[in-house]
Order: C-alpha cells, then sequence, then structure tokens
C-alpha cells in the first residue's frame, strides 16, 4: 500500500517538472519506467499535455478527478490552503491517497499546471470572484453550461460559440453534406466560418436562423416566453415555425423576437410588446396563427458604449426599462442561485442596471435602494417580496 502511494506522488511530482522544463534526463528515464509500472496514470500525463498543447479532454468525469487529486496533493504539500476551492467532483479518496507533506518548490511545480488546467475554457472549474463558474459538461456532440457558468468552444468549421449560462449545443463533430446544423438551447454568441457552399444553421424552439458567416447572438431559453436573434455584422436569414408569410433577412444591428408558440396569447403584457410584421400590421396575432414577431434597431448604451443583447460576452450584466420577473430569472442564470419574487404585484416593476464584478449581494441591494422592495433569505433561496 505505502509503495503505491509513493509511486503515485513520484509520478505527479516528476510529471509537474516534466511540464515545467525542469526535469532532469534521468527523472524523465524513471517518469517512463514508473508509468510502464502504473498504466492506469498514464492518463494523467495524457490530460496534461493535451491541455498543456489546447487540445480538449473529453472524458471529463475523469479528467475533474485527476483534477480533485492534484488539488488535494497541493493542499497536502502546503502549496495552497483549505479556502481555495475545488468543484463538487464524485471522487472518493480512501487512506491509501494520503501523502507525506511534499517540498514547498514541488507544490509551486505542481501549482503551475493546476494553473495551466484553469486557463483552458473548456474546463470552467472555478470562479474565485463574480458570478459562480461550474464545469461544462462536454460529450461527443453536446457541450453544456449550468447556472452560473459560461464557456467557449471552436466547432471542426472554424466556428467559435460562446455559450451563456444554462444553455446547450448539439453539434457534430465534424459537419457534412451541404450545411452545417446545430441545435440551441439557450443563449450563445456566435463568430460563424464563412463558407459559402455550406449555409451555418441554428434550430432553436421558435425559429431557425441560416447564415454563410456573420456575428450575432441567440437568446432561445425553453421556459422564456421571447426567443431572440441579434445582429452585428453580416446578414441572416430567419426562418419562424409555422409562418407562412416567408423569411425574414436581418440587417446589421437589428434584432428579431419571436413569442413562443407556447406563450401565444397567454400572455398580454408581452403580446402588447410584439407587434406583428406580417401583412405590416400594429398589433399582435391572435393566438393558433402567425407567431408574433417584431423587428428593432440595435442601439450601444450612451453611457456603457455597448449593445445590451451582447453585453453578457464581456461578462456585464446589463439589463434596461426591464421587468423585474424577467431580471430575476437573469440573476438566477448569472449567478447560479435560487432567487424568487414572492409578490405577484412586483412583476412588472421595470429596472434598469449595469454590473461588472458585482457580486449578487451588491446587485439586490442596488435594485432595493431603486424600486423600494423587501427581500429575506429561506432555505439557501433569496425571496423578494
Amino acid at each position: 500500500m505505502h509503495m503505491e502511494q509513493s509511486n503515485s506522488d513520484f509520478i505527479w511530482n516528476l510529471m509537474a517538472r516534466k511540464f515545467s522544463g525542469e526535469a532532469s534526463e534521468q527523472e524523465l528515464l524513471e517518469l517512463d519506467k514508473l508509468l510502464q509500472e502504473n498504466p492506469d496514470e498514464n492518463y494523467s500525463l495524457e490530460l496534461l499535455h493535451d491541455i498543456w498543447h489546447s487540445k480538449p479532454a473529453f472524458n471529463s468525469h475523469y479528467s475533474e478527478n485527476k483534477y480533485k487529486e492534484l488539488l488535494i496533493k497541493l493542499r497536502e504539500s502546503g502549496g495552497i490552503d483549505e479556502s481555495f476551492e475545488a468543484v463538487n467532483v464524485d471522487y472518493h479518496a480512501d487512506e491509501t491517497f494520503v501523502s507525506a507533506p511534499k517540498k514547498r518548490k514541488t507544490a509551486l511545480l505542481l501549482l503551475g499546471a493546476l494553473v495551466v488546467i484553469l486557463s483552458i475554457g473548456s474546463f470552467v472549474l472555478m470562479n474565485l470572484k463574480g458570478p459562480k463558474e461550474q464545469t461544462a459538461v462536454i460529450s461527443k456532440n453536446q457541450i453544456s453550461t449550468k447556472n452560473g457558468s459560461k464557456t467557449s468552444l471552436r466547432l471542426a468549421d472554424g466556428t467559435l460559440v460562446t455559450l451563456n449560462a444554462d444553455s446547450k449545443l448539439d453539434y457534430p463533430e465534424n459537419f457534412s453534406g451541404n450545411t452545417r446544423e446545430v441545435t440551441l438551447q439557450g443563449e450563445a454568441f456566435f463568430e460563424v466560418a464563412h463558407n459559402a457552399q455550406s449555409p451555418f444553421i441554428i434550430h432553436t424552439k421558435a425559429m431557425d436562423i441560416k447564415v454563410l458567416g456573420t456575428v450575432f447572438n441567440v437568446k432561445a431559453y425553453n421556459g422564456d416566453r421571447i426567443s431572440e436573434a441579434s445582429l452585428i455584422k453580416g446578414s441572416i436569414e430567419v426562418i419562424i415555425n409555422n409562418r407562412k408569410a416567408g423569411n425574414i433577412i436581418l440587417k446589421p444591428n437589428e434584432k428579431i423576437s419571436v413569442l413562443n408558440a407556447t406563450d401565444e396569447g397567454t400572455n398580454a403584457a408581452n403580446s402588447e410588446k410584439l407587434n406583428s410584421i406580417n401583412n405590416k400590421q400594429n398589433t399582435a396575432t391572435p393566438a393558433g396563427s402567425t407567431p408574433s414577431v417584431i423587428i428593432d434597431k440595435l442601439e450601444p448604451d450612451s453611457k456603457e458604449n455597448i449593445i445590451k443583447e451582447i453585453a453578457w460576452t464581456q461578462n456585464k450584466l446589463m439589463f434596461k426599462n426591464e421587468r423585474l420577473e424577467n431580471i430575476v430569472v437573469m440573476l438566477n442564470r448569472w449567478y447560479g442561485e435560487n432567487i424568487v419574487l414572492e409578490n405577484v404585484q412586483l412583476k412588472e416593476l421595470k429596472c434598469t442596471g449595469t454590473y461588472y464584478q458585482e457580486n449578487l449581494a451588491q446587485v439586490i441591494s442596488s435594485l432595493q435602494l431603486a424600486n423600494n422592495f423587501k427581500i429575506r433569505t429561506k432555505n439557501n433561496s433569496i425571496i423578494i417580496y
């Protein structure tokens, strides 16, 4: 037992020295020998190698366990203290894993390896300030984020996708055929690689978006009443579900909003906001017919000089004349907490604000001062009443 424990510790130390460039030739030979004798440790070496060269590892569950293992070793060696928190992964250490204190130099080398892990966007392991970052869950053709997290990935065609909190993108490992198709639930910012022979298509609940190569934002959460697409550069073609009047072409700095079909006729407050562009009517379309849509101009905020719809990509939480009911949903996604709007009369309360790196308590206090509502906590939830 003791020998296995020592070998495991020694292997991690040698790997840290190898990737920091401080391993001697003799130590490299010793590492090769130990990896042959302990083949299950080869994954640790492969993981650090791939991360060092910015190649995402797809076995995220096992990777997280190895990350936790490294963190425990750093704590034991004195490189970090207990205040340095890890994500909650399903790792169970036993008594054979406990090691003796290491030299502080080795701890710093291991910490360097840990910093490399934390620098890769595919492994959003933690956030030491602001909104809580949680691990992005990756499979062969799906990436998803939890509340309080964001992540980015580059698709096989070169398209860059930034995924907001509580979102999911289904995509193929390699595009084939005459189109490049993905499916989005939630919010994402796309920088689509141009390919005139292969249109890029995003499928959402309320609409499909077809592009050749451009920059735009899509917000299409299944639980939201409204889906949006905001065009920054280029052009996009919007195909709205159940709309017979033809597709809609957006120009730069335009946004299209679509009332989700399940909410047609059920929410007067939102229906009033959405004018039908079908036949240039000025009233919302009745339930059961063409979905209600509206096209607006995107205007940068005069103070922040940023478009509200994409402020999240710069880590800014921004809303303008927004209903408190919608802001609560935004805050839950942004911070990964549970906020409950108990007083229904406050739903229509309109709020405006821009926040950067403020914590949740600061944001709620700011809203409270401006709007005169009360808050309390109950069972790890924040109640607004």
